[in-house]
């Protein structure tokens, strides 16, 4: 309604298509965890493993959502509260009794050489940092990755028409929401912190942690059960995503937005070719495992791509909201920012400005990883983010060509 079909169709083509490249880091997580479950962390770090178990259990999950929405319903609502929030409160219980039993906290002891979070005086003592030391973009690249953990709270605007004072107690809600986890993703990442530094990696840093709690509590079993339970999140999570943002395209194909080859279906209704096509693009993305040096490098990489076009999402939403106020001024808004037009361009504009700052950021290959040509991560990134922005704007032109020639006819 802001601006055309054309970016309309590429907002919702890039809410599937990021989350399409999510899933290699979450089956890479998934990975880590089966790899502590058998008690065998080191192929946490393994590139073949990691590549073929993400392929293998995308499809065994591809398999079981062509059962229909029932055949998976049930492991996603228990994956979530087994897999996720009791892994989650776990840690954060273990690294209380950690700090409580007068236990070594090994962030108070990281190597000098880690200048962006360390700081050594003049008498050669080294002392962590209250705010990292920034000297490049690069030494800041995982701010993307940690936006990634709050994308997808805009969803929630559409409950905002049930709120029966939606204009108090709609942003009320937010910054609770944004309270909230701000506080699990602190606690959760100084829990990891109790490991040190030099075992802590993007994928198993979360069970590393796990196996030196229990092992110094003499219940090192519980480091294989934590696994086992946080891949059984993982795959759910897997599950509950791969059919729901995949239906969004569906429609679309059946609005004639898209080839009509895509609107094909199962017995159970389900989105047949899509699903198709998404399982080769994961299986593509998930050989970078296979083939990279380092997995952590892969793991970063692929949510840099993931956020990045999440991104550009954002700040079409952004721009959309500031001109719907003009070409929409009279709306009845179940919720209004505040201050007119001038708040809604401060609001828009901080976001906007905010996420493009982030987005630019994605570009940059982190200092703290081991990504060898900075140049070649680069251009991974950028390769990789205009291809799938350039997808959905072909399609689309394409298809109203299609159609066009078709409408004298009809």
């Amino acid at each position: 309604e802001a601006f055309n079909r054309h970016l309309g169709f590429s907002a919702i083509f890039l809410q599937w298509i990021q989350n399409v490249v999510w899933y290699p880091t979450v089956l890479g997580f998934a990975a880590a965890s089966i790899a502590y479950m058998i008690g065998v962390p080191a192929l946490a770090q393994n590139g073949l493993y990691v590549g073929l178990f993400s392929i293998a259990m995308y499809w065994c999950a591809t398999l079981v959502t062509l059962r229909g929405t029932s055949a998976i319903s049930g492991i996603t609502s228990k994956g979530f509260l087994i897999g996720t929030v009791l892994p989650g409160v776990v840690v954060i219980v273990m690294a209380v009794i950690w700090m409580a039993g007068g236990n070594e906290i090994a962030l108070k002891e990281i190597p000098a050489g880690v200048s962006q979070i360390v700081n050594v005086d003049a008498a050669q003592h080294v002392h962590p940092r209250l705010f990292p030391h920034i000297t490049g973009m690069s030494d800041i690249a995982f701010l993307a990755g940690i936006l990634l953990l709050f994308a997808g709270v805009e969803v929630h605007a559409v409950h905002a028409p049930e709120l029966a004072k939606p204009q108090t107690q709609f942003p009320r809600a937010m910054f609770l929401a944004a309270l909230i986890s701000f506080g699990l993703f602190t606690l959760g990442a100084l829990a990891v912190a109790i490991t040190p530094y030099d075992q802590i990696n993007l994928q198993s840093g979360l069970f590393t942690t796990f196996q030196i709690a229990f092992e110094r509590y003499h219940v090192g079993w519980l480091s294989n059960v934590m696994g086992l339970l946080v891949a059984f999140g993982a795959l759910a999570g897997v599950m509950s995503w791969i059919s729901g943002p995949s239906r969004g395209l569906l429609w679309t194909a059946r609005d004639g937005a898209l080839p009509c080859f895509l609107q094909k279906t199962n017995k159970n209704g389900v989105q047949l070719n899509i699903l198709i096509i998404q399982g080769c693009i994961v299986t593509l993305l998930s050989s970078l495992y296979i083939v990279m040096d380092d997995v952590s490098v892969a793991f970063f990489l692929l949510s840099a791509l993931t956020v990045g076009l999440y991104l550009i999402m954002y700040m079409m939403m952004y721009a959309a909201g500031i001109r719907l106020r003009y070409t929409q001024p009279k709306l009845i808004r179940s919720y209004r920012v505040p201050g007119g037009n001038t708040g809604m361009w401060l609001i828009g504009g901080v976001g906007f400005l905010a996420v493009l700052f982030s987005f630019i950021v994605t570009f940059f290959p982190p200092s703290q990883l081991p990504v060898g040509s900075p140049a070649t991560y680069t251009w991974l990134v950028v390769t990789g983010t205009a291809v799938f922005l350039a997808i959905p704007f072909i399609i689309s032109f394409a298809m109203d060509k299609r159609n066009a020639r078709r409408t004298p006819e009809a």
